[in-house]
């Protein structure tokens, strides 16, 4: 395994190498066109993750029936990127498994709808499933991976249910095989080997793994597509085998207890006095005068006496409306000296756009400027174009100053922070949002025929019927 970290806010790099023969990182790769990959996905029902979850009355666990289930989103994730495998001719086959209670079918005839060419229900009655553990699915996948000669397993990195995150790392230790966890992006650029980008800590991690391996899909993975209706009907005539637990050879055997299940206890309400004379003494009563001291006046008097100095105020805003691959992004930096002197070397830098993942058009990711003076507002816009889709998280960028003349210490600030966004593939952003005027024409012309027929009929009978009454008239009166 070959790994390669990037440290986004420091700018680090670091790698190291093994003996083993690579041929280069990202675009400078060529795909291997036609693969035999067999790719088994673990998909699992979950409750939907729009539902509140309401806890039984015993506190034995949450209450399921009556309630809309769906596929766990991590699962539908990996099964999206399963999917796209085969579509690019790396995959061969792509299998979908589940195991649980026979409603677990609906996830199963779900993935068949989206692509995959076989499904394996795993068979598991009601109370034997509200003991099963990871440890249980992944001997499941075990035996499921021999009997189907699977090289490549992907999961989702965790179901939302039980959060356990443990099944894929178990399921590679029980094959002996490579794992790659919290995958971002995955790669197949050399016949045995998949290249995997995950996210860490203040950076991304690039590992290299020999294949067969195990690959758990994190959100930011892709975005699952939409089973159309003609692959909803396409997907009962595919193949779903049906299989027992007691044929695999497994025991379902808890190793835990869950003694109880409660939700989160409800928020205090603080308690409201009359007057202000009131409030010293209820203070005293509950024996926090100096707790609120500590809180709010220390505070306030602290930036009081910061506000003598320089004081950088800034924000990030995206303009576009939209974040598309391929497309102009525009993002706009606002700062604001609201302190007593002027701000000296002043520094922005924004290491959330990568160079290997966006083009800069105009703009730099780092900007400077000698000095801010007080009550001035500076504006600087970048412009970049996304070379990939899919979920971006937009951190803030950092602000580095000199507070005062006098002040050789730099201080350290931050911009807001957009959050988590998605920058939409080119293609689905076309569908969605264009004017589709070609799609428009065309459906102008493919009803033009339906519209012209009728008109000419009409017209042709009118000629030969319309003037019929008026000859028959004229002969009469001849």
């Amino acid at each position: 395994m070959i790994g390669k970290v990037m440290n986004r806010n420091r700018g680090i790099g670091i790698s190291c190498y093994t003996s083993t023969p690579y041929h280069g990182y990202g675009k400078e790769m060529k795909a291997v066109k036609h693969m035999s990959l067999r790719v088994l996905v673990s998909v699992k029902r979950v409750i939907d993750y729009a539902v509140k979850i309401r806890v039984k009355n015993d506190k034995s666990g949450v209450v399921t029936e009556g309630v809309k289930h769906s596929i766990n989103p991590f699962d539908e994730i990996a099964l999206e990127e399963a999917i796209r495998m085969k579509e690019q001719k790396h995959a061969a086959e792509v299998i979908a498994v589940s195991c649980g209670p026979p409603s677990s079918q609906d996830v199963l005839r779900h993935a068949l709808a989206l692509g995959v060419d076989k499904a394996i229900h795993v068979e598991v009655d009601a109370k034997q499933y509200e003991h099963v553990e990871p440890l249980h699915v992944a001997k499941i996948l075990q035996h499921i991976v021999k009997e189907e000669d699977i090289n490549l397993v992907m999961l989702g990195k965790q179901a939302i249910d039980d959060d356990c995150n443990q099944t894929g790392q178990m399921l590679s230790a029980l094959l002996n095989w490579s794992q790659a966890i919290f995958a971002s992006k995955v790669e197949i650029n050399a016949p045995d080997y998949v290249t995997v980008t995950r996210e860490i800590d203040g950076g991304l991690e690039t590992v290299r793994c020999k294949l067969p391996s195990v690959i758990t899909a994190d959100l930011r993975l892709n975005t699952p597509r939409y089973a159309t209706l003609p692959n909803i009907m396409k997907a009962k005539k595919k193949p779903l085998v049906k299989k027992s637990v007691a044929e695999l050879g497994i025991t379902i055997k808890p190793h835990k207890q869950i003694i109880e299940v409660s939700e989160p206890p409800p928020r205090k309400v603080g308690q409201l006095v009359g007057s202000v004379q009131e409030l010293p003494l209820v203070m005293k009563t509950f024996g926090i005068a100096f707790c609120f001291f500590i809180s709010f006046i220390l505070p306030v008097w602290m930036e009081e006496m910061k506000l003598k100095e320089a004081r950088i105020v800034a924000s990030k805003q995206i303009l576009s409306s939209y974040a598309v691959e391929k497309k102009e992004l525009i993002i706009i930096y606002h700062l604001y000296n609201i302190g007593g002197q002027a701000a000296l070397n002043v520094e922005l830098r924004d290491e959330n756009f990568s160079p290997n993942h966006f083009q800069f058009l105009k703009g730099s990711n780092v900007i400077r400027w000698s000095r801010i003076p007080v009550g001035v507002n500076v504006t600087h816009g970048l412009f970049v174009v996304p070379q990939d889709y899919g979920r971006m998280n937009f951190t803030a960028a950092e602000i580095t100053y000199h507070s005062g003349e006098e002040n050789t210490k730099r201080r350290k600030g931050y911009t807001t922070i957009k959050g988590e966004e998605v920058i939409y593939r080119l293609k689905d952003y076309d569908r969605r949002f264009e004017q589709h005027y070609g799609d428009w024409i065309l459906f102008v012309l493919m009803i033009l025929p339906s519209l012209l027929v009728p008109a000419m009929l009409w017209l042709k009978s009118r000629q030969k019927y319309g003037t019929a009454p008026a000859q028959v008239y004229k002969k009469r009166k001849e």
